[in-house]
């Protein structure tokens, strides 16, 4: 289900010309989350990261985020209002 979401998404974005630059963007962070989970089982995300991905309005991007989350993998601790975002493997 991911791999399908994640297709249109990009195909969506391809139309408009950024989906190149959207799917790098999403691939680093996705390597960054995998990362700090590898060496300390976690990864926190803070506001300006979480805003440059996701919508800004909180409720829209708790969930977002936590459909990102679960897409890969992994549970998320939002906190603050989407101040930061704590990102742990299931």
């Amino acid at each position: 289900m991911r791999h399908d979401n994640d297709a249109k998404r990009y195909r969506y974005w391809a139309r408009r010309g950024v989906g190149s630059e959207m799917e790098s963007s999403l691939q680093n962070l996705v390597a960054h989350i995998e990362a700090g989970i590898a060496k300390r089982a976690m990864r926190t995300l803070f506001e300006e990261t979480l805003r440059a991905h996701w919508p800004k309005a909180p409720q829209k991007q708790a969930a977002a985020i936590q459909a990102f989350a679960k897409a890969h993998g992994w549970a998320v601790a939002i906190h603050g209002q989407g101040h930061r975002a704590t990102f742990t493997k299931l």
